[in-house]
């Protein structure tokens, strides 16, 4: 785990050396670069800046520099560097990501700058979802933007889908992400599609290295609950233009959304007791309120067999081996119950099966 602390005047020497060190590993260093002179007048800017300059630390390692300037609307990513042993090890997309977050929770947009002799940092912060908004003679200049009260999101690139590699029997239309730690997070127009690589390959045509970075987010989520919020819900959107970017052609992925989804877990319902055709959910937060949360109106048959369900929940808490075969034909029901409301609700809702 990283964090971040304020930097203090005893850092300045090292945050001088990542800064070099760096640089010298990207070879952009100059020919004609003066070290000592460079070292000195960067000692001073550092001193004076040190209010939004932060120590990036793994394990209580000094590993890199992180300086940030707030403002009122923006946020700017003024300046990263990580020693190179801690380069590829997803470090800086995290802390990227926990920015744009703030700039979402804040309603601020993310702005940063690029100088043109660093094309591997330009493609990082693209497919981030950053956008290019103009540029200097020496840099280019990025933006992610946030909407005040609905959040910030990137969009997929057009024109950038694979051609097909795989025949697939029965093609996917839709494709999706919901964090599930059994059946994993890939969700089609027909359910679940596993959490195997070879067969989620062969069915969306996606890479190793994403398919991987989804799990990894899968993971996190359903070990904190299973709403993606603050930098989860923004390394959402991210792997959602990701797959954009890498599924067969004619899968429509589900677009970025502007804020997170309500997590709906399907044994929290129950029946507004004032409006009998209307579910309402219990989740943490109503219990903390002790006022339930009403889910838009849905068929009156679809709310009995959910209600149904829900009051058999009961019998299960513990599966047994006299109750195995009934408890799993319970969980089938509610993984189908689920697919249903998930359709009935709409993409604002993340319904759980269980």
């Amino acid at each position: 785990m990283h964090r971040l602390r304020p930097a203090t005047s005893h850092d300045v020497d090292f945050l001088i050396d990542v800064v070099v060190t760096a640089t010298r590993d990207q070879g952009r260093l100059p020919n004609d670069f003066d070290e000592a002179e460079w070292r000195a007048g960067f000692a001073e800017w550092t001193i004076e800046e040190l209010a939004s300059t932060s120590v990036i630390e793994v394990d209580g390692e000094r590993v890199g520099r992180l300086r940030v300037v707030r403002r009122e609307h923006e946020i700017e990513l003024a300046g990263i560097q990580l020693l190179p042993a801690h380069q590829g090890h997803s470090l800086g997309t995290r802390i990227v990501e926990e920015l744009l977050a703030e700039s979402l929770d804040g309603g601020r947009s993310l702005a940063l700058s690029v100088e043109k002799d660093n094309p591997r940092a330009l493609a990082f912060y693209e497919r981030l979802g950053l956008v290019r908004t103009g540029e200097t003679d020496d840099e280019v200049q990025l933006r992610a933007q946030a909407f005040k009260g609905a959040g910030w999101y990137a969009v997929a690139p057009h024109g950038s889908r694979r051609q097909v590699l795989h025949t697939v029997e029965e093609p996917l239309r839709e494709l999706g992400l919901m964090a599930d730690e059994y059946t994993g997070p890939f969700r089609s127009d027909d359910g679940a599609l596993g959490d195997d690589f070879d067969e989620v390959h062969r069915v969306t045509g996606i890479s190793r290295e994403l398919f991987d970075d989804v799990m990894a987010w899968n993971d996190e989520v359903t070990g904190v609950g299973h709403r993606p919020t603050g930098a989860l819900f923004v390394r959402q959107q991210n792997l959602l233009r990701r797959l954009g970017e890498e599924v067969h052609p004619g899968i429509a992925v589900d677009s970025p959304q502007r804020e997170p989804p309500v997590v709906v877990v399907l044994s929290s319902l129950n029946v507004d007791p004032d409006q009998s055709d209307r579910l309402v959910l219990w989740d943490e937060a109503a219990l903390e309120s002790g006022r339930a949360i009403p889910l838009p109106l849905i068929s009156a048959a679809l709310t009995g067999r959910i209600t149904s369900w829900v009051a058999d929940a009961w019998k299960y808490d513990h599966g047994t081996p006299q109750n195995n075969a009934a408890l799993f034909e319970w969980q089938d029901e509610g993984s189908a119950l689920g697919r249903e409301l998930q359709e009935a609700l709409g993409a604002g809702f993340h319904v759980l099966g269980r």
